[in-house]
């Protein structure tokens, strides 16, 4: 046609972004089953790239499941504090969820955590509501030896909560706490059950030059047949959490 700009015209490489014509924000560029030019729709936040298969365009969705993980939620321990409680993002948007801790100091020994149906209104303490057991393994490093100590545990079958360890050392700026838990399946109608793992530092153990640090894993149940959506951290005697960083995650 007159006028018409054929591609011998046209140099390699002549073409600028400038000289394109407009499109949308986040739009890809890709050929239709009819070999012509096609834009691939903006996906949302977090979503991937997806082939289609031959003969269709590619599309932009969610990344298929198989434990990839979400940051949902962080808590940051700086002053005394009795309760670490999880009050939302625990619902049917996950099949599982974590928490883990980090650099967690506390008051006392004994460590749990408690359950709500409710979004954390009221929490359930009711006996015979819970069942767990945990392992210990303690590794004690003293004048120049190491010296693994007896396996140990810990069980209960119908308590008011679920105990995640009993030894937790506080004595000093060395003594710290990590762990994780993940909670399976909260928001089906059934019991929820929990595992986890977690380990404990504690220099100068009773006051002496070596260095004993714990290892622990346990795996729990929340009996009643009612979706958890609430998780709260606490120590048996209400004491104080004094420092640490908790984060929720979602896992897919």
């Amino acid at each position: 046609a007159a006028g018409a700009v054929g591609t011998t015209d046209i140099a390699d490489d002549a073409v600028s972004l400038a000289k394109m014509a407009s499109g949308t924000d986040g739009n890809i560029i890709t050929y239709d089953a009819s070999g012509n030019p096609a834009a691939v729709a903006t996906g949302t936040a977090g979503q991937i790239l997806t082939s289609a298969g031959a003969g269709a365009p590619p599309t932009f969705a969610d990344a298929a499941g198989g434990g990839q993980k979400k940051l949902l939620q962080t808590q940051t321990v700086s002053s005394a504090v009795a309760y670490i409680d999880f009050t939302s993002n625990i619902d049917s948007t996950y099949e599982n969820y974590e928490i883990t801790w980090d650099d967690m100091r506390n008051s006392t020994s004994k460590y749990m955590i408690e359950c709500s149906t409710d979004g954390g209104s009221s929490w359930v303490t009711s006996t015979g509501t819970y069942a767990w057991h945990y392992n210990k393994q303690n590794s004690y490093y003293g004048g120049g030896d190491a010296n693994l100590d007896a396996n140990t545990y810990g069980t209960g079958t119908g308590s008011d909560w679920l105990q995640l360890f009993n030894y937790m050392r506080v004595a000093n700026s060395n003594d710290n706490n990590w762990g994780r838990i993940t909670i399976h399946s909260p928001s089906t109608t059934g019991p929820t059950m929990f595992d986890w793992v977690a380990m404990t530092s504690d220099l100068d153990e009773d006051g002496g030059s070596g260095y004993l640090f714990h290892a622990k894993r346990g795996f729990g149940i929340f009996r009643p047949a009612t979706a958890v959506n609430a998780i709260r951290f606490r120590q048996h005697t209400n004491q104080n959490h004094t420092q640490g960083t908790f984060k929720l995650y979602g896992i897919s």
